[in-house]
């Protein structure tokens, strides 16, 4: 299944500590979502279209803050989200790429 991982940095989350709250250390990875695209033609701008919707989806999933409605957690998300999207899109323009070369190649070698 083809799936794309966006992960945010941990940096993203040191927001919080500009407003004196403790600064928690944590080992474990930064939390990250998983977007598949198996079902999705990315040679298609509608393909394409509906990937970065998803990505959008997961992001804003991922990056959601609860109960707290002050300015520093709302930047902290904010810059998640925007980190989480260019990961994504990153990810999806590699994809979109692998998938043409791929393409091409088996034309080529179907011309052969």
């Amino acid at each position: 299944m083809r799936k794309l991982s966006i992960s945010i940095a941990a940096a993203a989350f040191l927001g919080s500590a500009a407003n004196g709250a403790p600064i928690l250390i944590n080992a474990n990875a930064p939390p990250s979502a998983h977007v598949s695209y198996a079902d999705l033609n990315l040679a298609s701008s509608e393909g394409r279209a509906r990937l970065d919707g998803r990505i959008r989806a997961a992001a804003e999933n991922l990056c959601a803050v609860t109960g707290d409605r002050s300015l520093d957690a709302y930047l902290t998300a904010r810059s998640c989200y925007e980190a989480a999207v260019a990961s994504g899109v990153r990810q999806k323009d590699d994809a979109v790429q692998q998938q043409a070369s791929a393409s091409s190649m088996a034309h080529q070698g179907a011309g052969e």
